[in-house]
């Protein structure tokens, strides 16, 4: 128990930032760009194509050269109806856009969605705004682009400690939950986006709730994550996570509970290979 507490302080620190009030929409889709010229075009048909059309799409741009804007700018006068807010300046990284992007954003529910990712269909966001939106964080799943595997299920504490993150492409944050646990901690230049999601499960009143859809396609190959890009100050604080949750769990069970989630782990690798 002692354990239990000792892990939710780790999560504390001043994160926090000023965070409009006045929802005006019912999603906020936040896409963070630098030379995305590539896949910027795909990633926003892919939203303005959506049948669910409360929305607004928040492009926060590190000062690309390669013609991102000059695509962003021809969206938004392809689609007027949309309200597609641009902003471009220096940043200190990807976590650095998407914490200035919250400040600016007006929805009820905040999305990420990565420049060279796309919505799975046209009615994804309707699909999302029909479920009982329980809780404060609704996440699904996303489908690789290439390998076309679905990732990931739902999520405990122990699957996002000792297996791996949530996609923040199959994420909608209640805008609430910055107000409570802050915001993504860009010293984490890689992971923070998983510090964010662990921070989620270890606060007491926010509140996680899987839906079976899938959200987005994600390319698994130009990712943050799909580079093997080393975060040693996230694995140092993973692994303070990882220590105070074994402590939480009396000694007896820690084996058994570890053993069930190898065995877990097997049993999957093996349903996957039929």
């Amino acid at each position: 128990r002692c354990g239990f507490y000792k892990i939710r302080r780790l999560t504390t620190g001043s994160l926090l930032m000023p965070i409009a009030t006045n929802n005006s929409v019912f999603f906020s889709i936040i896409i963070p760009t630098y030379n995305s010229a590539a896949f910027i075009g795909k990633c926003l048909d892919s939203i303005t194509r959506q049948t669910f059309k409360d929305y607004e799409i928040i492009i926060y741009d590190g000062l690309s050269e390669d013609g991102t804007l000059e695509q962003v700018n021809s969206a938004k006068k392809e689609n007027p109806a949309v309200q597609i807010n641009v902003y471009s300046e220096e940043d200190t990284g990807v976590y650095d856009a998407m914490n200035k992007a919250i400040t600016k954003s007006k929805g009820q529910w905040l999305y990420f969605l990565g420049s060279d990712d796309r919505l799975f269909d046209s009615d994804t966001l309707q699909r999302v705004s029909r479920q009982n939106l329980k809780g404060n964080v609704v996440y699904g799943n996303v489908k690789m682009i290439y390998s076309e595997d679905v990732y990931n299920g739902p999520y405990t504490l122990g699957k996002i400690l000792f297996e791996n993150n949530i996609c923040h492409q199959a994420i909608f944050y209640n805008r609430t939950v910055f107000e409570k646990i802050g915001f993504y901690n860009t010293e984490y230049r890689i992971y923070a986006d998983y510090d964010f999601n662990i921070r989620c499960f270890l606060d007491g009143t926010v509140r996680l709730h899987y839906i079976n859809e899938v959200i987005a396609w994600y390319n698994e190959r130009e990712g943050l994550t799909g580079r093997n890009t080393p975060d040693l100050a996230f694995h140092n604080r993973r692994e303070e996570y990882r220590k105070a949750y074994r402590q939480s769990i009396p000694g007896r069970f820690y084996p058994i509970l570890k053993l069930f989630r190898n065995n877990l782990g097997k049993l999957k690798h093996k349903l996957s290979m039929y």
